[in-house]
């Protein structure tokens, strides 16, 4: 059975390092990769909406030309309406969705700011399983 990896935490907590340990490179996203130009990290805030556009989008590409892979998707996703659609994406495409949550304490990698990360902190929203579960099929009796 195929499964998308969501893989949600604050910068720093070990996301980006879990995917890779997880899938294949190429079956890997995060919107920080639609800043990386020329192998640098170019962060342009202008691009946000962009970058997530875009990581949405590879991995839904990846996702419908791969059934039976294992995909990853690495971002903040500090509220639930942030990964929802992957998780919609995931299983309209047959592919079983399974939330991470990381709570490590690393250096993060694109300097981030402490405050920037404080507010993500403030707005941290836990995971609830609940609300995507599938109700039984009713018995045939």
């Amino acid at each position: 059975m195929s499964t998308l990896y969501i893989i949600r935490g604050l910068p720093g907590s070990g996301k980006s390092t879990l995917a890779r340990k997880l899938v294949h490179q190429l079956c890997h996203f995060e919107a920080d990769m639609f800043h990386m130009i020329h192998g640098l990290y170019q962060f342009n805030a202008d691009r946000i909406k962009d970058a997530h556009e875009w990581c949405f989008q590879e991995i839904l590409n990846t996702m419908k030309q791969n059934p039976g892979f294992y995909a990853a998707v690495s971002n903040t996703f500090t509220q639930a309406w942030e990964y929802e659609k992957y998780i919609e994406a995931a299983i309209a495409n047959d592919f079983i969705p399974v939330v991470i949550e990381c709570h490590g304490q690393f250096k993060n990698i694109h300097n981030v700011p402490d405050d920037v990360i404080n507010r993500m902190r403030e707005r941290w929203e836990p995971f609830d399983a609940t609300q995507y579960q599938t109700p039984p099929e009713p018995s045939s009796n």
